[in-house]
Formats: C-alpha cells, structure tokens, sequence
C-alpha cells in the first residue's frame, strides 16, 4: 500500500531528525533520551491523520536542535538543550567565556582556490560588534567580512530601511575617520551605489561604495559593500593595489561569487524559515545543512 504524501511527510521530519540525533557526538545522552522519549510517545504515523502531530514534534525537536545550535537555550523543548561549546582562545579559557554562537549566525564560509581563510574568525570584545572572517591572497588582495548586529533585535532586509542606510553611512564614515586618525594620509571616495555580491544575478545586492587610499608609501583601491542577512549586517571591505591586474579582478570575483553564494544558499534554508513554514522538506533539508554548517564557525 503507498503511504500518503503527508505521511510521507511526516517521516521526513521525524527519520532527518533522528538521523541528525543518532549521529556523531555532538550531542549528549541527555538529548538523546529526550529525543527517544518524544518519539516513543509519538511515534511515526501510519495515516495521514496524525500529520499535524508529527510536524509538531518534528517542529519540537528542531527548537532543540536550533537552541543548541545558536546558543539560545530557548527552544520548545530548551529546558533539555546543552550549552552551544564556548570558543576558547589559544591562550585556554577565560574566566566567562562567550559561545562564539552568540556573536552572529553560523556561516559555511567557503575555501576558495588561490585564497586563504582565518580559522577560527574573530570575535570582538562586545556582542553587537560581532566577529570577522578575513581572506588573504597572494595576489596583494586582502577581503575582510564583518558579520554584527549593532546591538539591534531585528533589521528589515531592505537596503532602502533607513536604520540600513544609516549603518551603510556610518560604515563609510569609519574610512574616512580612519584618515583623520592618521591610518591614512588621503581617502577619496571615487563612487557609491547598489550592487551584487558575485556575477549571478540573484547574487544578494549590497550597498557600494569605492575609495581610492593613500596609506604610506602604497596606493589602494577599497570596495566597501554592506547587506543583511538574519538580523544581522554583513560588511566586506576589499582592499588592494591601485593597479589595473586581469588576474586580481579574477581572483576577487571568484569570492565575491564564493560568499554571495554562501548567504544566499543560507538565507534559502534558515532555521527561521523552518520554524515560520513548518515544511517537512525545509526541515529536513535545514537539518542536512546544519550538519555541514557546524563543521565551521
């Protein structure tokens, strides 16, 4: 007999959640006989009747799963969930250490042929500023990504919001504070606009804005792009030699494509998305991300 398509549903939720629970180590007993007992208590079902249960739970244990996973301990069934493991610095462990979680969503940050990547990122002395990821070439190329919510709750993905565009002015004026603090001896800001974040052309569209830099004995060019992403901003800074190179132009595009990629996929298959939609399909595909997205910071 074929199982009805909510059934089959249902499934999904329950097999990629168990999947996910009975895998590696990463999670306690504590949550895993949590999660047996849920499942015990409802188990898989047979018609399409008990669909509305089963997404619940399937729902349930994801709360579990995205407590743990971002740090907030607050999910349907958080009073189970683990402390997210705290990013400890080479030095060993501060007397309150902060979960690296808690400074900005988790991201999959690409490696990227001809780069290098910081690991782990960094992350500043306050919440709202964050952490950073920067990417060095060889080619005289230096990209770094400020991830950060300014200590805001939420912040429309809109570039046209006026909180948006007001950070986008402040971001620039950091470049130009930069110059009357004698980091540079001359910034000029050469153009500004809206723009993609890689060739694709649903690449997620950023702020722009191109400065030409002076600082010592070196001439720079300095792309500073800023988008949201989950209630958060996201600013790159690209800095390089202020010489027409074919082959940085090239590398440059590679990872704009690279981490453009990155949020848009991520912003696709979010937890929120998951728990607003309640989509089997989305949970279960969610589910499969996290596991990868967890192997980096």
């Amino acid at each position: 007999m074929r199982m009805p398509a909510r059934a089959k549903s249902s499934c999904t939720i329950l097999g990629a959640c168990h999947r996910l629970t009975t895998g590696g180590k990463a999670f306690s007993d504590r949550r895993k006989r949590v999660v047996a007992a849920v499942k015990q208590r409802h188990p898989v079902p047979a018609t399409s009747q008990n669909h509305a249960i089963s997404l619940r739970i399937g729902v349930a244990l994801l709360g579990l799963v995205a407590a743990w996973a971002g740090g907030a301990g607050t999910g349907v069934l958080g009073a189970a969930a683990v402390k997210p493991r705290p990013a400890l610095p080479a030095g060993g462990p501060p007397a309150q250490a902060e979960p690296a979680a808690a400074f900005g969503p988790r991201l999959a940050w690409p490696n990227v042929r001809g780069w290098s990547r910081q690991d782990p990122p960094h992350l500043f002395d306050r919440k709202a500023l964050g952490y950073s990821v920067r990417y060095g070439s060889p080619l005289n190329i230096r990209v770094d990504v400020y991830v950060y919510n300014a200590g805001l709750r939420s912040i429309p993905d809109d570039l046209g919001a006026p909180v948006v565009r007001d950070q986008f002015e402040r971001a620039k004026g950091d470049v130009h504070a930069a110059r009357r603090q004698g980091l540079y001896q001359s910034v000029e800001e050469l153009s500004q606009g809206e723009a993609r974040l890689g060739r694709s052309p649903d690449a997620p569209r950023a702020h722009h804005a191109r400065f030409r830099i002076a600082r010592g004995d070196e001439k720079l060019v300095s792309d500073l792009y800023l988008t949201v992403h989950r209630d958060h901003f996201v600013k790159i800074r690209c800095s390089r030699p202020d010489t027409e190179d074919a082959q940085r132009q090239a590398a440059l595009a590679e990872l704009l494509d690279a981490l453009g990629t990155m949020l848009r996929a991520s912003k696709t298959i979010s937890w929120e998305n998951v728990r607003e939609q309640g989509s089997a399909s989305a949970l279960a595909l969610s589910l499969d991300r996290w596991e990868r997205d967890t192997r980096s910071p």
